[in-house]
């Protein structure tokens, strides 16, 4: 008789859906309609990758980024504080945000 593995799921703990996974650090949902529909106007009228530009690169721009991260005071829907980057420098500024974050709370306590 055949030996069929067990599930690793316990039927007790709730499963995260991914929306719910990915909005856990943010109250702004990034998942909505009215969000899909803005950043797509957003990168229609800026185009390029605004940090590549500065470093004399033309590179397609695929996020509309805010400058200033909502968790930190910034409009998300004001275009002011929008820029069209590339997937690597919208990588790289986050994770300077995060960093820049985390490196002031622990200077606080």
């Amino acid at each position: 008789m055949p030996i069929t593995p067990k599930s690793k799921q316990q039927p007790w703990v709730k499963r995260q859906t991914i929306t719910e996974r990915y909005d856990k650090c943010t109250t702004f949902n990034y998942h909505s309609v009215a969000w899909r529909k803005d950043r797509l106007a957003h990168l229609k009228t800026n185009p390029l990758c605004s940090e590549c530009l500065k470093n004399g690169l033309t590179v397609e721009a695929s996020v509309s980024d805010h400058i200033i991260p909502i968790e930190q005071g910034g409009d998300a829907w004001d275009w002011a504080n929008r820029q069209g980057l590339c997937y690597p420098c919208h990588q790289s500024k986050s994770a300077k945000d995060r960093y820049g974050k985390q490196k002031n709370e622990k200077a606080n306590d």
